[in-house]
């Protein structure tokens, strides 16, 4: 059995985070790839790792590659730059050319997002530098469905299941963040990008009306 046999069904069937790396047989390897970061960077066929990479997509409903429909609708929220053609799906799986037009599967003034909140200080990744982790009280972390990313080894897989993502609307995530015990707001996911629009006006709103208080 090739390796690229045994690591295919590793993609579809593992419910792990982590294994062991069929390669080598040492290291922990992420189990939607099954191999470890050493083994992968030695890999020699390219296009089995490219082949691999889109398989993950599959599952997922996503487009393998970005689409880039010469006459497609051009959506421009990331540096993907997908142009959609009638039926297509943007990269991140919230966007379709649907009858000519680009419609996206979040309601005006809404997001695909599941929130809550974190004590301070908390392992938010711009902890090294927001002065609101040394704040005491609690970060509302904002996870956003959709990513315009595609990376194998994501801890957070599970904001590809947009067709299970809460709807919320604007209104909702500002009241939580207006809570007495958040001292700051992290979005994250999944990737903010593709929601950016909705990200900028909550983002906005939270800073405007705590009173510069709340750090986001």
């Amino acid at each position: 059995m090739t390796l690229l046999k045994k690591i295919v069904p590793k993609l579809f069937n593992s419910e792990s985070a982590m294994i062991t790396c069929l390669k080598c047989g040492k290291k922990p390897a992420g189990a939607s790839f099954a191999l470890c970061a050493e083994c992968l960077r030695e890999y020699p066929d390219i296009d089995k790792i490219i082949q691999l990479h889109r398989s993950a997509r599959v599952k997922f409903d996503l487009p393998p590659i970005p689409p880039k429909s010469p006459e497609g609708i051009p959506c421009t929220l990331c540096a993907n730059n997908c142009r959609l053609a009638l039926g297509q799906k943007g990269y991140c799986g919230l966007r379709e050319n649907y009858q000519g037009k680009l419609l996206t599967k979040m309601p005006d003034g809404s997001a695909l997002l599941h929130m809550y909140q974190n004590p301070l200080p908390t392992n938010c990744c711009a902890a090294w530098f927001c002065k609101g982790s040394m704040e005491q009280g609690s970060n509302l972390a904002v996870f956003m469905y959709g990513c315009n990313f595609d990376c194998l080894f994501c801890q957070n897989s599970s904001h590809k299941y947009l067709e299970e993502a809460p709807v919320v609307p604007e209104e909702e995530l500002v009241q939580k963040a207006l809570d007495p015990r958040v001292r700051c707001v992290c979005f994250f996911g999944g990737s903010p990008e593709p929601q950016f629009p909705f990200v900028v006006r909550a983002a906005e709103r939270i800073h405007r009306e705590s009173g510069g208080e709340i750090i986001s």
